[in-house]
C-alpha cells in the first residue's frame, strides 16, 4: 500500500504547485506565490484536521481499516474536482505540442544542472527524511504515555492547527528572523529538540507538546521550498522539475 501511494505521489507531486504558480504568473501575481502555496497547504491540513477529529473514534468503533476506507472515498471524489480545473495559457500553443518524453528529458537536464535547485532539494530531503518519521512514531509514543486510542486524533488535530498557524505567519516569521535561511534553521532546531525530548521523556504532559512542535516545524516546510524553487524554474519545465525534486 505504501509503495502504491508513493507511486501515486510521484505522478501528481509538483503538478498542483506548478499549476498554481503559473496561474498566478499569468494573472501578474507571482509575488504572492508563497502566501498562496501556504494557503493551499493550509486547506489540505484543514481536511486532515477534520479527519483527525473523527478518525480515532471511527478506528475504535469499526477497526483500523475503516479510516482508510473513508479516506479512499474522499480521494475518489477529488477526481471529479480535477476535471473542473483549467490550465493557464502561459505560453504559445506550439510549445504545448512538444512530446512529453522531450519535456521530461529537458526538465530533468535543467534540474540536474541547476546548483541552487539541487541544494534546496538536498536540504528538503535530508530534513524531511527525519521529519516525516513523526507520522509513524507519534502513535506508539502516545500509547507508551498511556493515552487512549480515541484521543489520538485530537493530538493530531492540535498538530495540524500548529502547521496551519505556522503557514499563515510565514512572511511575518521571515521578517522576524531576518531571512528565509533563518526561518528554515530555527524550524529545524525546534524540530530536532522535540525529537530529543521524545526520546527520553514519557510524561503525557511533555510528549503531547513535543509531538505538536515536531509536526508544526517539521511537516510544514515543503510549500516554502516550492515557493523558493519556483523563482528559478521556467514555466514549461516547472511541473517536471518540481516532480524531479520530489
Amino acid at each position: 500500500a505504501e509503495a502504491v501511494f508513493a507511486l501515486a505521489f510521484t505522478f501528481y507531486s509538483g503538478a498542483d504547485e506548478a499549476l498554481a504558480y503559473d496561474s498566478l504568473k499569468v494573472a501578474g501575481k507571482a509575488s504572492t506565490s508563497k502566501k498562496v502555496l501556504a494557503r493551499m497547504e493550509s486547506f489540505k491540513l484543514g481536511g486532515i484536521l477534520l479527519a483527525s477529529l473523527f478518525g480515532g473514534f471511527i478506528a475504535e468503533r469499526w477497526g483500523l481499516a475503516a479510516p482508510l476506507r473513508a479516506t479512499g472515498i474522499s480521494i475518489f471524489l477529488s477526481f471529479f474536482i480535477v476535471l473542473l480545473i483549467q490550465e493557464p495559457k502561459s505560453g504559445p500553443r506550439k510549445a504545448r505540442r512538444i512530446p512529453y518524453a522531450k519535456v521530461l528529458k529537458e526538465g530533468m537536464r535543467f534540474f540536474v544542472g541547476h546548483k541552487v535547485l539541487w541544494l534546496l532539494t538536498l536540504e528538503a530531503a535530508a530534513f524531511n527524511a527525519l521529519a516525516w518519521s513523526i507520522i509513524w512514531l507519534y502513535q506508539p509514543l502516545l500509547q507508551l504515555s498511556g493515552l487512549s486510542l480515541r484521543y489520538f486524533g485530537a493530538v493530531q488535530a492540535l498538530s495540524v492547527i500548529g502547521q496551519i498557524l505556522f503557514l499563515s505567519r510565514v512572511e511575518f516569521l521571515e521578517r522576524f528572523l531576518g531571512s528565509k535561511r533563518g526561518l528554515l534553521a530555527v524550524g529545524g532546531i525546534l524540530m530536532g529538540l522535540s525529537f530529543l525530548v521524545l526520546s527520553v521523556v514519557q510524561s503525557l504532559w511533555v510528549v503531547v507538546p513535543a509531538i505538536v512542535i515536531a509536526f508544526t516545524f517539521g511537516l510544514s516546510r515543503l510549500p516554502l521550498f516550492s515557493s523558493y524553487m519556483n523563482k528559478y524554474i521556467p514555466s514549461n519545465k516547472r511541473a517536471t522539475v518540481l516532480s524531479a525534486s520530489s
